[in-house]
């Protein structure tokens, strides 16, 4: 038997709540979430009302392989248990699968509510690409036919006068990345008007008052911040090893300039930018110092300079010329929204002569069985409620790399506070798959009071030595931090 550590048997023995596991490299996830299971079977749990689902084939065969060893050494220990005999001869038929598997069996099973055929495959790489390229050239040379001056606008933003290919490669890129969204279509419609709105704010309020000049205010705010607070260190340091006030006095000034930097950003986009743009770091006066303390304030002079030379980066352009290229993209996006769209009905129709799917037509399709979409959000379906009322427990295996939709389906199936998903953000290598590590963080957060649910960081590492833990935390800790990504690695620090 295993000697569990605290946080590992916290992780095994936690019920009635929705559970994020935070499993660091090496800290045994794929035991304890097995363990777990186990447990649950032998205390009269039944394999087949459980949901265990992982991103790969050999993933699931594993943790089925893992469950098989385990269940077959507590029966050794209980032949007279019919309880275990029976999950072993179940255990084959169980819901141990990859996240398409599920969602092609909820399809599979539902096929006349869908008014999909029931031949339905899902169609090889090779055979999507030549699908895919096809609807996109299709698309293209329907708006060559079609298409007005606004759309020839679009096509020569992204592409060279010899080829219409990069656009064609942008169009179907694209559409990958939004279909990892629940209501993809209307994403496109979201975004078309609150682009719309940025060009009304901007307009009628300066680029300060639009979504993208809201973002260039926050990360000046950042960066003005850092550099004010290295000022204050510059003239503390200063005030400790000046020899006369005339090595102070410059320090000070270098404070005072970052402070005038802030009331400019008050007064507006073009205001700060002339500030900042004619911005000079005073001098700095060490005659008299030593000579290695002179060295430390002209390091972290240059380190201010450095701090404003990125704010200035932010502000290339004056208001005008920003507030136009806003209302142009706006425009353009408009236009691309249409041919995106065009793009999905003739995609989406060409696998329908072929009655073929790809990896998010399952999920869609699933998708639409589980809820209908309201004013309200999504509301679930009698195929829905059924999974729900069918399923003890889901256990959602590398939760880091779910997206949206993914993550929407598995909300649905549950109950509340039937959910174990286990993952590590750190380790989160899929966003050229369309994850979003950022739905691992926001349960993270939203759990941290345990109202919610629970969240158990397993740090303990199995794996590696010690120099080599030492080694790794002594890289990461300075780079993962709550402000980027968005986790603080000293909390999740291996051990």
């Amino acid at each position: 038997m295993n000697a569990w550590t605290p946080s590992q048997r916290d992780a095994i023995e936690t019920k009635n709540t929705d559970l994020l596991v935070s499993a660091g490299a090496g800290s045994g996830k794929t035991s304890v979430l097995t363990e777990r299971l186990v447990r649950r079977i032998t205390e009269g749990g039944d394999i087949g009302r459980m949901l265990v689902v992982t991103f790969g084939n050999a993933a699931a065969s594993d943790i089925r392989d893992k469950l098989r060893e385990e269940l077959t050494r507590a029966y050794a220990a209980q032949p007279a248990n019919r309880h275990l005999r029976n999950q072993l001869y179940r255990l084959s038929d169980a819901r141990v699968c990859t996240v398409h598997s599920f969602c092609l069996e909820i399809i599979k099973n539902n096929f006349s509510l869908l008014g999909a055929s029931p031949r339905l495959r899902v169609a090889d790489g090779a055979e999507r690409a030549v699908i895919s390229r096809g609807s996109a050239d299709e698309c293209v040379e329907w708006f060559f036919e079609n298409g007005g001056d606004d759309f020839f606008g679009l096509v020569a933003n992204f592409d060279d006068e010899k080829s219409d290919g990069g656009f064609v490669e942008l169009i179907m890129s694209i559409y990958d990345k939004i279909r990892s969204y629940p209501d993809y279509l209307g994403f496109l419609d979201r975004t078309s008007a609150a682009l719309a709105g940025d060009v009304s704010a901007a307009e009628s309020g300066g680029v300060f008052a639009c979504s993208a000049g809201s973002v260039i205010r926050s990360e000046t705010l950042r960066l003005l911040g850092k550099a004010l607070t290295l000022s204050r260190k510059l003239t503390e340091f200063a005030e400790l090893t000046a020899v006369s006030e005339r090595n102070i006095a410059p320090c000070e000034e270098v404070g005072r300039q970052i402070e005038l930097l802030f009331c400019a950003l008050e007064n507006g986009y073009s205001a700060f930018r002339e500030a900042v743009r004619s911005y000079s770091v005073p001098s700095l006066y060490t005659r008299g110092m030593d000579a290695e303390q002179a060295e430390v304030l002209k390091r972290e002079k240059e380190k201010i300079k450095g701090y404003v030379g990125r704010i200035a980066l932010l502000y290339p352009r004056d208001e005008a010329a920003v507030i136009s290229d806003i209302a142009k993209t706006a425009g353009l996006f408009e236009v691309f929204s249409r041919v995106i769209k065009k793009y999905d009905e003739l995609y989406s129709k060409a696998k329908r002569r072929i009655s073929a799917a790809d990896f998010p037509d399952l999920e869609h399709m699933a998708l639409a069985l589980l809820a209908v979409k309201g004013d309200g959000g999504y509301s679930p379906t009698p195929v829905c409620l059924h999974i729900r009322e069918n399923t003890d427990e889901i256990y959602i295996d590398e939760y880091q790399d779910i997206n949206a939709l993914q993550d929407l389906i598995f909300t649905l199936v549950s109950r509340g506070g039937n959910r174990f998903m286990v993952g590590d953000v750190k380790q989160s290598i899929y966003r050229f798959r369309n994850a979003e590590p950022d739905i691992f963080l926001a349960y993270r957060n939203a759990f941290e009071d345990g109202k919610k649910g629970r969240c158990i960081t397993l740090r303990e590492n199995f794996r590696c030595g010690r120099c080599i833990i030492d080694f790794v935390n002594a890289v990461f800790s300075p780079v993962y931090t709550k402000e980027n990504p968005g986790t603080d690695y000293k909390k999740e620090a291996l051990v």
